[in-house]
């Protein structure tokens, strides 16, 4: 990936729509600019690879994401695209531990933040920091419900509840 520049009002604008930094004023936008990097990625390139660790935290600009994860087979299986204001790789602002998914850019422009410069940010602006934590705090339980209703789905779908009583009626009658 590229770093870039960009206007500077043009990218105060772009960073307030990324969820996690909606909340914070101007002052707070300009320095989580200054600490951050803004990366282009070209069309399949790889930002995170599932099973390496980074210790980065990413904002959708503009452009996509696919996520990805390997299936048992090994092979890839697509879990989403993100889109301008999501954000991705959230656990590495908390945890030093191995990537879950993969992510691949089209076209995107991203703000890339280092999660000790997001510590030093969080711990100079403490009201700011509340707000981000509390949005990427939300954010990983919104990932974390929709996951599970996909896993909830996907059960239901495997159990064919007429062969479980035909089964069951078989093995009742002896």
């Amino acid at each position: 990936m590229n770093q870039i520049q960009l206007n500077q009002n043009l990218l105060s604008e772009k960073i307030r729509k990324i969820m996690v930094f909606q909340y914070l004023d101007d002052e707070e936008i300009n320095e989580i600019i200054a600490v951050s990097r803004i990366l282009q990625s070209e069309k399949g390139e790889l930002i995170i690879k599932e099973g390496n660790t980074s210790p980065y935290l990413y904002g959708v600009i503009s452009g996509s994401i696919g996520i990805t994860i390997k299936d048992n087979d090994d092979k890839n299986t697509f879990l989403t695209t993100l889109h301008e204001g999501d954000v991705f790789g959230e656990a590495a602002m908390f945890l030093n531990t191995k990537r879950t998914a993969t992510a691949t850019g089209n076209d995107a422009v991203l703000l890339q933040i280092e999660r000790d410069n997001l510590r030093k940010f969080i711990k100079k602006h403490s009201n700011a920091g509340v707000k981000i934590l509390l949005l990427i705090i939300y954010n990983l339980l919104n990932k974390l419900r929709n996951t599970n209703q996909e896993l909830a789905f996907s059960n239901r779908g495997s159990i064919n509840q007429e062969e479980v009583n035909d089964m069951m009626d078989a093995y009742l009658k002896d």
